[in-house]
């Protein structure tokens, strides 16, 4: 009986053993993540004998490495290198911004006004205009005061001007002569010495172009002849230089930057044949034609001068008068008409004959009295 009881006791502790060992190995939470090994536990794996100085590995830890059914793998994690340097960015095409298109000024009708009279005094500022509307009423304006929606900001004695108020400016004149006339013709001068047949061919009237350019040395200078022109160390011709409108180079045809090459045949390179050239054209006479070879923009141009004489207009003289075939005058009423200025001269000498001198001084009296009166009702 006693030996049955120790059997009994002993199983129970032996019982009590192992659960008491399977509790603390349950106590151990396994890791969430899949095993990788790292460098202490494959050190463990090569030479389980070796010693370090680590902590000795878990009973998972044993698990994994001992694999006892081959379905770990083991993964090589290889550092990457890091670049540090920061590359260089790519320069950006510049854009450009398209130009904007100039803002069109928005002009409004004029105003419909007359400018009936301007009253002037020694200082400008006190000039005063007398302007009539669409209705034909009449007011007097002084300088910075309102017509309408413009503002007088000058009182000329022939003309006003008004500023809008969009900002535009407008002139108004006292009489139709005073309107400013078109530009004149800037070769009018050079209209009966030189005349123009096309681009490349002129006539030249020598008597009148002898009065403009008395000498080669004036003709140099005004026909703006720069020099001569080198290129590869040769001399190749004559350079033109800046001409203006109203220079004879223009009438000639000459434009900047040409390049007189020959005259007449003659090579102009050779200062010989210049004042060959320059004899043979002074001595031409009329009826003659002349050749000059110019270079303009790399192409070869002839122009063709031509000695001819040019009529000038020539005012009438006066015939006398004619009889009838009787041999007799012709009636009064068929007297020469009078000009308008001889017209207007006689009305005055008429004029001064009816009245006398004092008369005409009570007139001036009387203006000036007009004059007065209204600038007081002004001010």
């Amino acid at each position: 009986m006693k030996q049955d009881l120790w059997l009994v006791n002993s199983a129970v502790v032996l019982l009590g053993a192992l659960a008491l060992s399977f509790a603390g190995l349950l106590q151990e939470t396994p890791p969430a993540k899949p095993f990788v090994r790292t460098l202490r536990t494959e050190r463990i794996a090569d030479n389980k004998k070796a010693t370090t100085k680590q902590s000795s590995p878990t009973a998972w830890d044993k698990i994994y490495i001992e694999d006892i059914f081959g379905t770990y793998k083991v993964q090589i994690t290889t550092p990457t290198k890091q670049n540090l340097i920061t590359p260089m960015p790519e320069p950006q095409a510049p854009i450009i911004q398209p130009v904007p298109e100039p803002k069109k000024p928005d002009f409004i009708a004029p105003l419909s006004i007359t400018l009936r009279g301007i009253i002037t005094s020694s200082d400008e500022a006190k000039n005063v205009a007398i302007i009539a509307d669409e209705t034909s009423k009449e007011a007097m304006y002084y300088l910075g005061e309102k017509v309408k929606d413009a503002q007088v900001i000058k009182i000329a004695p022939n003309r006003i001007v008004l500023l809008r108020a969009n900002g535009q400016q407008e002139i108004y004149y006292l009489r139709a002569t005073d309107l400013p006339q078109p530009p004149a013709d800037p070769l009018n001068r050079w209209k009966y010495s030189i005349r123009k047949t096309d681009d490349q061919n002129f006539v030249i009237d020598p008597k009148n172009f002898s009065k403009e350019i008395e000498s080669l040395a004036e003709f140099i200078d005004k026909a703006s002849i720069v020099g001569s022109v080198y290129q590869d160390g040769k001399t190749i011709g004559i350079r033109i230089g800046a001409l203006d409108a109203q220079s004879v180079g223009s009438a000639l045809g000459l434009v900047e930057h040409d390049i007189v090459t020959s005259i007449d045949g003659l090579d102009i390179t050779d200062a010989k044949n210049r004042l060959k050239a320059y004899d043979g054209i002074v001595q031409a006479p009329l009826g003659s034609s002349h050749k000059v070879v110019i270079k303009r923009a790399g192409l070869d141009i002839t122009l063709i001068y031509k000695f001819e004489t040019i009529q000038q207009p020539r005012t009438a003289l006066f015939q006398g008068i004619k009889t009838s075939d009787t041999g007799q005058l012709p009636d009064a009423d068929d007297k020469f008409k009078i000009s308008k200025l001889q017209e207007r001269e006689k009305m005055l000498r008429d004029f001064n004959k009816t009245q006398p001198p004092h008369h005409q001084d009570a007139m001036a009296e009387i203006r000036k009295r007009i004059l007065d009166g209204l600038q007081q009702r002004l001010r």
